[in-house]
């Protein structure tokens, strides 16, 4: 709080989570703490200091039990199958009603698999590099039945600096991002955008 009362933010980026589908079975407490206790003490500072804009992470793992793809963010996503994607979704629903509130203008970006330099250990990509490295079998799982669209962290940077001035229901959208999809809440300043999808 004291942060945004006294820098007074123009815009807010909050890009902490603990992460992780398989870390959050094992600790559920921490991805309540981080995620949702987290992200309610941000928008709290934000309610009483607004920024221009919030720009929050969420993941595609809220699409949980959605088998349509390619992911839309006009599907419904009431379906998580983690306790991470419930977290990122419950970081979702708080901050529509936050924005809906206080006409505070917030977008929301779900990722998909963020890999690049300073990546997660226990992520696909480092642990199949470990493993061949060191002659270590790998582990496979769903029985190698499974793909995923991987976004490279440059990109995802990108598309965030993209948005940034462009606040959601504002109608002069730069022609950089005309095409972005996005879904739009009908009743507060709130949209939700993927960054990285189709392209398993």
């Amino acid at each position: 709080m004291e942060l945004f009362e006294t820098e007074r933010l123009e815009v807010v980026i909050h890009l902490a989570a603990q992460a992780g589908v398989r870390y959050s079975i094992e600790n559920p407490c921490a991805y309540l703490e981080s995620n949702i206790n987290g992200t309610f003490e941000l928008l709290e500072a934000a309610r009483a200091y607004p920024p221009k804009h919030m720009l929050l992470a969420s993941t595609s793992s809220v699409y949980g039990a959605n088998a349509n793809m390619p992911y839309k963010e006009t599907v419904k996503s009431d379906h998580q199958m983690s306790f991470y994607a419930a977290t990122k979704k419950s970081t979702e629903n708080m901050a529509h009603s936050y924005a809906h509130l206080f006409d505070l203008p917030v977008t929301m970006f779900r990722f998909f698999t963020v890999y690049g330099p300073w990546g997660r250990p226990d992520m696909a990509l480092f642990k199949f590099t470990k493993a061949i490295l060191n002659n270590d079998p790998s582990d496979v799982y769903n029985y190698g039945e499974m793909s995923r669209d991987f976004t490279y962290i440059d990109d995802l940077v990108g598309g965030i600096a993209l948005l940034i001035d462009t606040l959601p229901r504002n109608c002069s959208v730069s022609k950089s991002i005309e095409n972005i999809k996005a879904k739009q809440s009908k009743v507060a300043p709130f949209r939700i955008v993927n960054i990285g999808n189709s392209k398993p």
